[in-house]
């Protein structure tokens, strides 16, 4: 996406092997005096290879996006507890039924939830939102995941670049698709939700499903 660098690293085995979950992430820094930071990883668990990040052009993020072929960088195992989407509260619920949220480099998370099989199974439904349809990071992976039941939703916030897509905000999206659908577009008792993004659509996004008794 525009905007965005995605970047794939050779990693030591120890952190191919610590990416248990989708939607962990990795602290890294240029050198042991550096400041560090913490993306997340892109790419599906358990993958060979090179391990993909998604990250924005920005001056912090300015040592990672701008890496080249031989550089070297520290990065730490996969840390934080992730996606998962097998754990007690949704085994106990029987969630079938998953809403995605996510903007910018939050598409990250969402791209390794849904290419490692997690949510198989499960009717999925991801909103993704960007100032423009060039910032759609994965947009051209949009149609193998619609392949593989998940209904993707881009909302675009720039209402002169949104062309046909849809304008505004996800978490209005959010909101006016439930109150058109209807019964049975969220079903409360057996429904998850994964959000990663902008505080302020994870709050909007959170307080529509508080409305829906999720």
């Amino acid at each position: 996406g525009e905007g965005l660098r995605l970047l794939a690293l050779d990693v030591p085995p120890a952190l191919t092997a610590s990416h248990a979950l989708p939607g962990q992430f990795v602290k890294a820094r240029a050198s042991p005096d550096a400041a560090a930071a913490y993306y997340a990883i892109a790419s599906p668990v358990a993958v060979r290879g090179p391990v993909e990040f998604l990250v924005k052009d920005a001056p912090s993020n300015a040592f990672l996006a701008a890496a080249a072929a031989g550089d070297i960088l520290q990065l730490s195992e996969a840390m934080g507890p992730g996606f998962n989407t097998s754990c007690k509260a949704w085994a106990a619920a029987g969630v079938s039924q998953v809403g995605l949220f996510a903007t910018g480099t939050g598409i990250a998370p969402m791209r390794s939830v849904i290419e490692s099989g997690a949510l198989r199974g499960k009717a999925c439904r991801l909103y993704v939102g960007a100032r423009s349809p060039a910032a759609l990071g994965f947009a051209d992976r949009f149609e193998s995941w619609r392949m593989a039941g998940v209904e993707v939703l881009p909302v675009i916030s720039r209402p002169e670049a949104a062309g046909a897509l849809r304008r505004g905000y996800i978490q209005d999206a959010f909101r006016s698709d439930e109150e058109e659908r209807g019964e049975g577009f969220v079903w409360p008792a057996r429904h998850g939700a994964l959000l990663c993004g902008q505080k302020a659509m994870v709050a909007a996004v959170r307080e529509v499903y508080r409305c829906l008794g999720v």
